[in-house]
């Protein structure tokens, strides 16, 4: 790649890193607004039913955040409108699977936490489209197209606070906050299908059964579902082994993950570009500066937490939950780790790294185990957490340090010719 070409793809990541971030902040103003539009208008019975419901719903979320990683790095090896479509259709497969197992789990179950059929087969509509939609946003990672990525989910979220808004002006019943959701998925998966086909036209009028399969490969699924489990785990445990300081830890845990927010929109954006570039040394480019990125990022929320813990807990809360503004700074430096570990744990994915989710199994078994013996207080459950968090990176940066090793390695052994000629291929 020549110097130009170089500064230009530079440009190009610095642009779509911009976009990104705005249209996700955005993204996250308008989702915050949906909820306390929900709050300010569901009656407080409803309202529980949503939050438990949302809350499942939260947890999928993470398998399809996972769906679309794997959907990406599959479609990125062969991009062609053949190979998307397969995917698309294996990921609509195995949705409506798991939605018809939700479906019945939920309609024997629901009465547990108050919800009716009617709340169940929304909630259960909403897993089907998040997951469906996650596919097709897979896809746009693969063409590197994330700035699309980023202002479709966007539109998505307006589509989900105005039709809610409609929808809770007629009837504050929870399914119709839910329904929302729904409206939402739907509208990004619409969008982004469009996006795909204008991008990559339909130049096959049959589809070949009989093609190669292209699966999507279980493991990074798991890898990243179990990558993301420290980052719920806490709030879990607390309302679990400490329910009494259940709110005071959900206000400290809002304010701190607020460091995680700040990094990001790296990820999503290098992230599409790891899997798809095929030169080892521009590869590992993209991972340095990667890690530079979300480490300054994650620098500059830290020091707005230290210095203005209390201010920012009156912000968001009021007078509430002041007992936790000596924890700020600490639990942010914890999920600071975390935002670490998650980009490192791409970056070995887009590397084929053997082992990518060791680190993440063994800080929740040791968190779990610190969990157990120390939770009488906020103080020793941050300990835990932070705990959890430098073991995950530890761990984490290590296996990125030995696959880049490797990929050096390799690149050093493999000719220039035939360098070129993969990475053209």
């Amino acid at each position: 790649m020549s110097v130009p070409e170089s500064h230009a793809a530079w440009a190009r990541i610095v642009g779509d890193v911009g976009v990104y971030t705005l249209a996700f902040a955005l993204t996250n103003i308008a989702s915050y607004a949906y909820l306390v539009l929900i709050g300010r208008t569901i009656s407080a019975g409803q309202f529980g039913v949503f939050n438990s419901l949302f809350g499942l719903i939260s947890i999928l979320g993470v398998v399809a955040t996972s769906v679309q990683v794997a959907v990406t790095k599959a479609g990125a090896a062969r991009q062609s409108r053949r190979t998307f479509n397969l995917l698309l259709k294996r990921v609509w497969k195995g949705s409506l699977a798991l939605s018809a197992l939700l479906l019945v789990l939920g309609v024997a179950l629901g009465h547990l936490i108050g919800a009716a059929v009617g709340d169940i087969v929304i909630a259960v509509l909403v897993v089907l489209a998040m997951l469906v939609s996650s596919a097709v946003l897979g896809v746009l990672g693969a063409l590197t197209l994330v700035r699309s990525q980023a202002i479709i989910n966007f539109v998505g979220t307006m589509v989900r606070l105005s039709t809610g808004l409609l929808l809770l002006l007629n009837s504050v019943a929870a399914s119709n906050a839910l329904f929302g959701y729904v409206l939402n998925y739907v509208a990004v998966f619409l969008l982004a299908y469009i996006c795909m086909s204008r991008r990559v036209p339909a130049t096959e009028h049959t589809f070949d059964e009989r093609w190669p399969c292209i699966r999507l490969a279980p493991g990074t699924v798991a890898t990243v579902v179990l990558t993301y489990i420290p980052f719920t785990m806490d709030q879990i445990a607390v309302q679990s082994l400490v329910p009494q300081s259940g709110d005071a830890y959900a206000g400290l845990a809002t304010v701190s993950k607020i460091v995680f927010y700040a990094g990001f929109p790296v990820l999503g954006v290098f992230y599409p570009k790891m899997v798809a570039e095929r030169h080892e040394s521009q590869r590992q480019r993209l991972v340095a500066g990667a890690i530079g990125t979300v480490a300054l990022l994650s620098s500059i929320a830290l020091v707005a937490l230290a210095t203005f813990p209390e201010q920012l807990i009156h912000i968001l809360f009021g007078g509430r939950y002041r007992e936790v503004v000596p924890y700020v700074p600490t639990l942010g430096l914890g999920i600071a780790f975390f935002s670490m570990s998650v980009l490192c744990t791409h970056a070995l994915i887009a590397w084929n790294g053997r082992l990518t989710f060791l680190p993440s199994l063994i800080a929740v078994g040791v968190g779990s185990a610190f969990f157990a013996e120390h939770h009488s207080n906020i103080a020793q459950v941050v300990q835990n957490m932070v705990v959890t968090y430098s073991i995950q990176v530890s761990l984490t940066l290590v296996l990125l340090w030995c696959a880049a090793r490797q990929s050096r390695n390799r690149a050093r052994s493999t000719p220039v010719g035939s360098q070129t000629g993969a990475a053209s291929h």
